[in-house]
C-alpha cells in the first residue's frame, strides 16, 4: 500500500502531465496498465508514474535438444515470470542472434 506522500507525489506528477499507470490490487491479476484519467480509487488500485525505459530488456531463452523452450531468464539469471495474458510488461520482441 502506498503512503500518503507517495499518493500525493503520483497525483502531482499527473497534474504535471506525466503518464500514470494503475493495477487492480483487489481483483487482479496485478498488471500495470496505462490510464489517461485516473479515478484515484486507492482502495482498489495502486498507481505509479510510468517509468520510461532507457534500454531494451535483455533476457535469455533456454532450449532443450528438441527445440522447445525450457525457461526464460533476465540477463542476470533471475527467472522471468511469463503471463499467458499479453500485457505491456510481458510482451517481448525476440530476435535470434547467431553467435
Amino acid at each position: 500500500m502506498s503512503t500518503l506522500a507517495e499518493k500525493v507525489a503520483v497525483m502531482q506528477a499527473h497534474g504535471e502531465g506525466k503518464a500514470i499507470q494503475f493495477k487492480d490490487i483487489v481483483h487482479g491479476p496485478a498488471v500495470w496498465n496505462d490510464v489517461g484519467r485516473p479515478a484515484w480509487n486507492w482502495a482498489q488500485n495502486e498507481y505509479r508514474v510510468k517509468t520510461e525505459r532507457t534500454s531494451p530488456r535483455a533476457f535469455r531463452i533456454g532450449f532443450d535438444s528438441g527445440g522447445s523452450t525450457t525457461g526464460l531468464q533476465y540477463h542476470d539469471g533471475r527467472p522471468m515470470r511469463v503471463s499467458s495474458r499479453p500485457t505491456c510488461e510481458s510482451s517481448l520482441f525476440v530476435e535470434k542472434i547467431d553467435e
